[in-house]
């Protein structure tokens, strides 16, 4: 999967385009492979009904939530990041940017708050980052990995 077929996808449904203006989008973070994380649980997992977390298909009945990993894009670029991130805002009820993640920095990206607004995309868009094992404010994460 590929950033802009996301982006195709989005715009088929009556949205406009999530890429950020032409000043600051970076050509590479719209057409860069996205993979799932290797790690156990990135594409759902069973964690008991009373778990909210988006992966839990217990409680969900369905996979909210994937773990990406973005293996040619460097998201500690400040710019290369931001420009991921507001895409990603654009697609997704929820995203959490990991600077910490191996083999490569990820993306969280689910789905919460689309059923709540009734439209093909969330109104509200939850963010956060780790870095070093530290959960910060998303806009926060490129001066704490410095």
């Amino acid at each position: 999967i590929r950033l802009s077929r996301m982006i195709s996808s989005a715009r088929s449904a009556g949205r406009p385009d999530p890429r950020p203006s032409k000043a600051s989008a970076s050509p590479s973070s719209c057409s860069a492979p996205v993979i799932i994380s290797p790690a156990p649980g990135a594409l759902g997992r069973q964690l008991g009904a009373s778990d909210t977390s988006q992966h839990n298909i217990d409680r969900w009945g369905e996979v909210r939530a994937a773990d990406v990993m973005l293996p040619r894009t460097d998201l500690r670029d400040r710019a290369t990041g931001e420009a991921v991130v507001q895409i990603a805002r654009g697609l997704f009820g929820g995203v959490g940017l990991y600077l910490d993640w191996q083999p490569h920095n990820g993306l969280h990206l689910d789905v919460r708050g689309y059923r709540r607004s009734g439209l093909p995309y969330p109104t509200e868009v939850a963010t956060w980052s780790r870095v070093a094992g530290q959960y910060v404010a998303l806009d926060r994460a490129w001066d704490v990995a410095a």
